[in-house]
């Protein structure tokens, strides 16, 4: 079943709750907001669209374990910790052109995460970002990537392949410890940190 939110500029959990039944959500040009832990757990929902939002806050659907696709718009500008965290049926996320940094725990635990396409303008991935997520085979970095955090990668057991761009700063231990078919990168030589090769578990 599919409804949509229209009316609300802040989606709170009180206001989830009158949508909560829905498989498919669309999120109205009205909503520039969606509140902490929104929508967490919810096992109904299966497909998110969002049009006008430009936050969305921490865990807001952390633990929709049937979510298989969420579209975003170009007007997000902030995505909060867990946003995703544990969505274990979700398969792809493109990231829109204004995320400056993927935050701790973002698409943790995310199971059948197997395409993931980065925005230029994307400067950290955050600890935890995407670890465990098992169905990761390769990630394309845009040139914009600085920061790399600790075990942002972890665990990700079947990523193979990933490219370093040249302008990346720092590489925080464990970034993909775990990660046991990874082909070791070449180290861009300008980086300020690299947490030494304990990173790659080869």
């Amino acid at each position: 079943m599919q409804k949509e939110i229209k009316g609300y500029e802040v989606v709170d959990r009180e206001v989830a709750g009158d949508y909560w039944s829905a498989s498919e959500l669309i999120f109205s040009e009205d909503v520039r907001i969606i509140e902490v832990a929104a929508f967490a757990r919810n096992k109904n929902l299966k497909k998110i669209e969002i049009k006008g939002v430009t936050t969305i806050c921490e865990g807001a659907f952390d633990g929709c374990s049937n979510l298989e696709a969420v579209i975003l718009p170009d007007s997000l500008e902030v995505i909060g910790q867990y946003a995703w965290s544990g969505c274990k049926s979700l398969k792809e996320i493109t990231l829109p052109k204004k995320i400056k940094e993927i935050k701790m725990g973002t698409f943790k635990n995310c199971e059948s995460l197997s395409e993931v396409h980065l925005n230029e303008g994307l400067q950290t991935i955050g600890d935890h970002a995407f670890m465990m997520c098992p169905s990761l085979k390769s990630l394309d970095l845009p040139s914009t990537i600085e920061n790399i955090c600790s075990n942002a990668f972890g665990w990700c057991e079947q990523l193979e392949a990933i490219v370093l761009p040249e302008g990346i700063k720092r590489i925080e231990k464990h970034a993909f410890w775990g990660c046991c078919h990874l082909n070791k990168p070449v180290i861009p030589k300008g980086i300020a940190y690299f947490g030494g090769f304990g990173s790659f578990v080869l």
